[in-house]
């Protein structure tokens, strides 16, 4: 893979973005990287300086057009924002670009799939990390991992797609971990932030404040988890109450004081990606016919605090 384009940069873009950046640059990794945005975001970025645990880091910035074909395209952009990256993103789409998300929720890979095929589209999650970008710095104590691999009914030339990303991966210093049940690992991923991001945000605190024993906030964050497995259970992903402890438990290896993405968002006072957990849950669970009172309440709750931010 000679030629990596990265369209996001937000905490993950900047985090993985920057490590394979890092690694073209000291010789570990035999490609051009890069990340890609519009000629709008060029200009208003344009000079703009990155520090990274407070270390000063230059990311070069690209128009689709200028940068030609990639081989591997990685999306690290905020949900709300994935349609326009899909499109963003098309002068560097070729025959066997090779795809990877590492966007929360399981809407991602379908999204990209509709608009170039399936055919190079790998699943991902990117978990265990407490990444926080605040304006040009990003700052984080966990790195985290990604878990990738094939989705079910994969082709031989997907699982050749996945070996390469794993090669880029090594050399660059990227944790990672390839799943034989990716579907599951990303029902799971959304059964976390569901739970966690929602909570975080409700509450307005960090990992920490959310897992206090007896308290509100960890009330709603275990009540709106459980509400997935059901959901997933209907469709054909065998979440179960071992699931939930197991990503409590990562939750609680983070730094406490560290923000969800939600409860950044809540500060920041922009939208949310509250569609891709609570809504995303509601909308299976009213096909299922399965009830999920919690997210319901957390839907209207999150909708009112952005009314509020106007």
């Amino acid at each position: 893979m000679k030629k990596i384009g990265i369209i996001g940069m937000g905490a993950l873009g900047l985090l993985f973005g920057g490590k394979m950046l890092e690694a073209s640059r000291d010789g570990r990794l035999d490609a051009q990287v890069s990340f890609l945005m519009d000629d709008a975001r060029l200009a208003r970025y344009a000079g703009a300086r990155y520090t990274v645990n407070g270390v000063e880091a230059d990311y070069p910035r690209t128009a689709p057009r200028d940068f030609g074909a990639a081989d591997l395209i990685l999306f690290a952009t905020k949900y709300t924002g994935l349609p326009q990256a899909i499109e963003c993103v098309a002068p560097s789409v070729k025959r066997d670009t090779v795809f990877l998300s590492v966007l929360n929720g399981i809407s991602s890979e379908r999204m990209i799939a509709e608009r170039y095929g399936a055919g190079h589209v790998l699943y991902a999650v990117a978990q265990e990390m407490d990444a926080q970008r605040t304006g040009e710095s990003l700052r984080y104590v966990n790195a985290g991992r990604i878990l990738m691999g094939v989705p079910r009914g994969g082709s031989a030339a997907l699982q050749r797609d996945l070996e390469a990303v794993a090669g880029v991966f090594d050399r660059s210093g990227i944790h990672y971990a390839v799943e034989k049940d990716i579907e599951s690992r990303l029902w799971s991923k959304l059964m976390l932030n569901v739970g966690i991001n929602q909570t975080c945000m409700l509450f307005d605190t960090g990992y920490g404040g959310a897992l206090v024993q007896d308290s509100a906030a960890r009330a709603v964050l275990v009540s709106a988890m459980r509400e997935v497995i059901p959901v997933a259970n209907r469709a054909g992903v065998p979440l179960n109450e071992n699931d939930l402890a197991e990503y409590l438990a990562i939750v609680g290896r983070l730094s406490p004081e560290a923000l969800p993405s939600m409860a950044q968002d809540r500060r920041a006072r922009r939208p949310s990606e509250v569609d891709i957990f609570a809504g995303e849950i509601i909308r299976q669970g009213r096909a299922f016919g399965i009830p999920t009172p919690v997210n319901d309440w957390i839907l209207s709750r999150v909708r009112e605090i952005e009314r509020g931010y106007a």
